[in-house]
């Protein structure tokens, strides 16, 4: 069993988008065998992780939203953000975004990573 944190960025894609909670639904893409990422909810009021504005006009580097969730599926992982910045929500609705995401694992098992968390959402 490999040890020791590593951090990476994984490309996401805007899957779904509430409007009415102003919550889009990012997919990161499946990692080696079995769920890499943790199941994580925020409690009300609290953030897993910050969301950040880079790229576009007077929001960069700016706060665009919170994570809520990252929920791991067979697929992949989802990771919900609340989307506070207008530009942001508005990029994100119309696909014309670019979405990373910052995250960290405690280790791996053969070629698997295990452990994961997400550390930041970049909207560009």
């Amino acid at each position: 069993m490999g040890s020791g944190r590593v951090g990476v960025s994984l490309p996401g894609t805007v899957v779904r988008l509430d409007p009415r909670r102003r919550v889009a639904v990012i997919q990161l893409p499946r990692l080696g065998e079995g769920r890499t990422f943790r199941t994580d909810v925020a409690l009300p009021g609290e953030e897993l992780a910050t969301a950040v504005g880079v790229g576009y006009g007077s929001t960069v580097g700016r706060t665009a939203g919170s994570v809520i969730a990252v929920r791991p599926r067979d697929t992949g992982t989802e990771v919900d953000v609340v989307v506070t910045s207008d530009s942001a929500w508005q990029r994100l609705a119309e696909r014309d975004v670019r979405v990373d995401v910052g995250c960290t694992f405690d280790g791996s098992i053969g070629p698997n990573p295990t452990g994961g968390r997400v550390d930041r959402v970049e909207i560009d």
